[in-house]
């Protein structure tokens, strides 16, 4: 939780958009096993503040169409992401504020997103 919270924060501390979204997720399922797995991580994601809803094979079914026979779901809104990419370019002019990151492991990890051909058209 902190993390997400974290992520939201950075951008606007150091000033830059580092691409982080709260977009949610979302999984269906046809396995039953999962549908309880999903269940019991549920209850103890909701102790720390998590917020995730169990889906119904209909719900799911809406959401994600008729491509598989779908049992169950969990979706939860308040998760986010963040292009792995666009981060660490745009931490470069700023890494002397950033105590936690070297330098060279934020060069080391740009110069290894640039070289992703997925990251290479998404890289600022």
């Amino acid at each position: 939780m902190h993390s997400l919270q974290r992520w939201e924060e950075v951008g606007g501390e150091i000033g830059l958009d580092l691409g982080f979204r709260r977009s949610g997720i979302l999984y269906g399922t046809q396995n039953e096993a999962d549908v309880a797995r999903w269940e019991k991580w549920d209850k103890q994601a909701k102790q720390i503040g998590f917020v995730s809803h169990l889906l119904s094979a209909q719900e799911v079914h809406d959401r994600l169409g008729n491509q598989a026979r779908w049992v169950g779901g969990i979706w939860s809104p308040t998760d986010g992401r963040a292009e792995p990419c666009w981060p660490h370019p745009r931490l470069l002019p700023v890494r002397k504020n950033l105590a936690p990151l070297s330098t060279s492991t934020v060069q080391t990890r740009t110069a290894w997103c640039k070289a992703q051909p997925a990251c290479r058209e998404r890289t600022p």
